[in-house]
């Protein structure tokens, strides 16, 4: 039942729940692109479609995939930065996943992003079938010293 402890219970910490897909992704191939080129066909491109996760704050993968037509899956969210400070950014699984933070690639999740205010975008590449549950679910969390206010962007 809505708003009870479980599967739909109100949110107690910020997860993306609104993402955009990069609709047939299998134009870019199976390489990881350098920068350059991801911030140009990737992050510059006008073919994002949305997609929203459960309530719970899991994304299903398989539909993300529909959409991309490729077994690499590019996501997009997006983070609305108030007060620049630390921010953590938490995956329920690292595994096939790259991440990239306003265009430059982020290998390691464990250290906190340092953000300014503005908008701020999360870019995840999914390798499907390197992920073990057919679910994302991406949680950003304001560590306890930190004096970053941010809301993540959702809506369409």
């Amino acid at each position: 039942m809505l708003g009870r402890p479980g599967e739909y219970e109100v949110r107690s910490t910020a997860r993306m729940q609104r993402w955009r897909v990069f609709a047939k992704a299998d134009s870019l191939g199976a390489e990881i692109p350098d920068t350059n080129t991801f911030k140009v066909r990737v992050l510059d491109a006008d073919n994002w479609v949305p997609i929203y996760a459960t309530t719970s704050g899991k994304l299903p993968l398989a539909d993300a995939a529909r959409v991309s037509e490729s077994a690499f899956v590019y996501l997009k969210g997006e983070l609305d930065v108030v007060e620049a400070g630390p921010v953590e950014v938490a995956l329920d699984s690292a595994d096939g996943v790259l991440v990239w933070v306003d265009g430059n690639e982020h290998p390691d999740l464990s250290t906190p992003l340092e953000l300014t205010p503005g908008r701020h975008s999360i870019v995840l590449r999914v390798e499907t079938a390197k992920r073990a549950s057919p679910f994302l679910k991406l949680e950003v969390r304001k560590p306890a010293d930190s004096a970053a206010q941010f809301n993540v962007v959702d809506g369409q």
